[in-house]
């Protein structure tokens, strides 16, 4: 059969027959359309993620998220803690650049610490950080700051998300996303920074905006959906939370307060018209005195609100949202609610060695979206300006780590001892040791020898700290 002749068959040829079998339906019980599952699910989409992301859903977002963080105390708290637990006093160069290289490249440390330290890197990190639960992201220019305290002018201005925008886009060009242009590869190109925050109260506001490459710009947000180009509030999930504990709070204060006071109705026993009665006028309210006794006219008794509100269930009512709303943070309730009261050592460790790992996790992010390039950047002006020793090699044969501030030690004997252990069965090494608590190996033993070479000098002996029990030490049967 010809080409031609396919499609005309295809077209007026002979329809299937109808057959009884039933039509084939899905087996999972989400897909089925009944009633409950269509109004359930009224609401779902199958937007893109920048289309379900887009501009309007993102400054409600915002909006309503940061006045939760701003009347809730305990989400205040969590957002900082998280930024304190993630930068802490910020991440410190480390080069590996070989023995032969070592005192130059400790020289490039030392002015690049010299420089954090001018810049106040470490606080704008931890800005950062606190802004991308309430705002789903933060941004960071490269500009020259004239009155950086270094030579090296460089610096990272750190601005908030609705300032990164197009008043203009274009929503049929497929490479532009609302305040950021990407290639044909999907590499952003340039972001538009508007002159002025469109929130500024004290300013004229106006829709003019800089095309800023986006070599001297980085985005700190967290992508839930592949191709989602900007950030979403990390709360969106449980905002409503945060209002529902407030006004449970509020109801359960309420019912304490008029447990706590006569407050009721007055009620009439007799006709009002009876010799020697006080007539009440219908709906009347009578003020009384707080912490005083009080006479009532004759035919009436009082009656005080009964509280129904359960009260006894407070504490874990609140207990459960908090950690609710909280929740996409991937914190532990401790964490949440800077308690640990209901904890014992083991619960402490269990709920802390997910959220450690998480915070290594976010530290090699930021490694790779923030410092990395911030670095680059910094020793494209530091070789101009001749920081950089002529002895080193060139920066693409370098190879250099960020050293952090270590977790404390729930129980430092125990943690001690394991690491020693491990060190003897060469499962771990002293650079790694040291760079969990963020040490540098090479600094840590030099210390230690011109520690121990003063004592010696002194003629003071070292004290020998007594050698833990030996977790597979074998022991004689008359020493049992």
């Amino acid at each position: 059969m010809t080409l031609l002749g396919r499609f005309l068959n295809r077209i007026f040829g002979d329809k299937p027959k109808a057959t009884n079998q039933p039509r084939l339906r899905s087996s999972y019980d989400a897909a089925q359309n009944t009633p409950t599952n269509r109004k359930h699910w009224t609401a779902a989409d199958d937007y893109s993620a920048n289309a379900a992301a887009s501009p309007e859903v993102r400054r409600a977002l915002r909006r309503r998220a940061r006045y939760e963080r701003d009347n809730d105390p305990h989400l205040n708290g969590l957002t900082k803690t998280l930024a304190h637990d993630l930068v802490g006093t910020g991440p410190r160069l480390q080069l590996g650049l070989g023995e032969e290289h070592y005192d130059a490249a400790r020289l490039v440390e030392q002015s690049y610490a010299a420089w954090c330290r001018a810049v106040d890197l470490a606080e704008k990190l931890r800005l950062m950080h606190e802004a991308r639960p309430t705002d789903g992201e933060a941004f960071g220019l490269f500009v020259t700051n004239p009155l950086v305290s270094h030579v090296v002018k460089l610096d990272l201005r750190v601005i908030e998300a609705e300032q990164v925008c197009t008043p203009d886009v274009d929503p049929l060009n497929p490479n532009a996303v609302d305040g950021i242009v990407f290639d044909r590869h999907g590499n952003p190109e340039f972001y538009h920074v508007l002159r002025q925050h469109p929130g500024d109260t004290y300013y004229s506001w106006t829709l003019e905006y800089d095309r800023v490459p986006a070599r001297n710009v980085v985005h700190w947000f967290r992508p839930a959906r592949p191709g989602q180009a900007r950030g979403v509030s990390e709360l969106a999930s449980s905002l409503e939370i945060g209002a529902q504990t407030r006004r449970y709070s509020a109801a359960v204060l309420s019912a304490a307060e008029f447990a706590a006071m006569l407050a009721g109705v007055l009620e009439q026993e007799v006709p009002a018209g009876e010799v020697g009665v006080t007539s009440l006028e219908d709906w009347n309210e009578v003020e009384m005195t707080k912490g005083a006794l009080l006479t009532l006219p004759k035919g009436t008794r009082a009656s005080q609100f009964k509280p129904e509100q359960p009260i006894t269930n407070y504490k874990d009512y609140v207990h459960e949202k908090r950690n609710e709303m909280a929740r996409p943070t991937l914190a532990p309730f401790n964490v949440i609610s800077g308690n640990s009261s209901g904890y014992n050592y083991s619960s402490g460790r269990l709920d802390h060695i997910p959220y450690h790992r998480i915070v290594w996790i976010e530290r090699e992010r930021m490694r790779s979206k923030v410092l990395d390039r911030l670095f680059l950047a910094w020793y494209a002006e530091a070789q101009l300006l001749g920081l950089i020793p002529d002895s080193l090699p060139a920066i693409n044969e370098w190879i250099w780590e960020w050293q952090w501030d270590g977790f404390a030690s729930i129980d430092p004997l125990k943690d001690t001892s394991a690491i020693e252990l491990r060190l003897q069965l060469n499962l771990t090494t002293l650079a790694e040791e040291c760079a969990a608590e963020g040490k540098d190996w090479r600094e840590v033993l030099k210390q230690r020898a011109a520690e121990k070479a003063f004592m010696k000098e002194l003629g003071l002996a070292e004290s020998v700290p007594a050698s833990p029990a030996q977790p597979f030490e074998e022991v004689p049967d008359d020493e049992e």
